[in-house]
């Protein structure tokens, strides 16, 4: 082919990526008999190298984008709340239900929200304590927060965390899942207040039930006389 080109003489290299064959680097001249020095064919060889690393890094990139795409689409189809954050607790992701129980926008979370936006100054510590508190690798933990919402408002989650990781294994972040259990919790004030009311009810019943007792052992005692 390099021939019927018009190549004199030439040299090629194969670019390998991931241990397959991609293409080649090929260095050619139109005079024949040409001697190739061992420093040029080291250099095709390094631009070969060169290419096919390149080659192989955005393959990968690719692939970890359409995998991230991926996980973002299942997480927005999740009902309860999904947060990441890093390991200086600034919000790098909240999916759809989350923003939407939080009340926040897209373009919100981009513009910079912290975990302190979330549960307040005072609670960041113990954010940060339960963070380093979790293993790189393990079944996470599991915690209750009272979050606010972006009008103030309260909402009350459980939360299962678990750390990401980088690759040497080192604590880069945290991804929660939250369930709003908040009227979960106004049912169950809701029954512990009913509850009460009828302990109220029952107790003014035997305090009555025993005025009357007295009440009529007095008259007795009176008629007596």
């Amino acid at each position: 082919v390099l021939e019927a080109l018009g190549a004199g003489a030439a040299v090629a290299v194969p670019m390998v990526c991931a241990g397959q064959i991609m293409g080649s680097v090929t260095l050619e001249v139109r005079r024949d008999g040409h001697s190739w020095a061992p420093e040029m064919i080291s250099l095709v060889r390094m631009v070969a190298e060169v290419l096919g690393a390149a080659i192989q890094r955005a393959r990968a990139r690719e692939y970890l984008d359409a995998t991230h795409r991926r996980y973002r689409q299942l997480a927005d189809m999740v009902p309860d709340m999904i947060v990441e954050a890093d390991a200086g607790f600034r919000i790098t992701y909240i999916n759809r239900a989350g923003l939407d129980l939080l009340g926040y926008t897209e373009e919100e979370l981009e513009g910079g929200l912290t975990a302190a936006d979330l549960v307040g100054e005072a609670a960041v510590e113990v954010l940060r304590r339960d963070f380093e508190q979790l293993a790189p690798s393990g079944g996470g933990r599991i915690g209750s927060w009272e979050l606010r919402r972006k009008d103030g408002s309260a909402l009350s989650v459980e939360t299962h965390s678990v750390a990401t990781v980088d690759a040497s294994g080192n604590r880069v972040g945290v991804i929660s899942v939250a369930r709003d259990v908040t009227d979960r919790q106004r049912v169950d004030r809701t029954h512990r207040l009913a509850a009460l009311g009828e302990l109220a009810a029952g107790v003014a019943h035997e305090f009555n039930n025993l005025l009357s007792v007295m009440s009529a052992q007095a008259e007795l005692a009176q008629a007596q006389h």
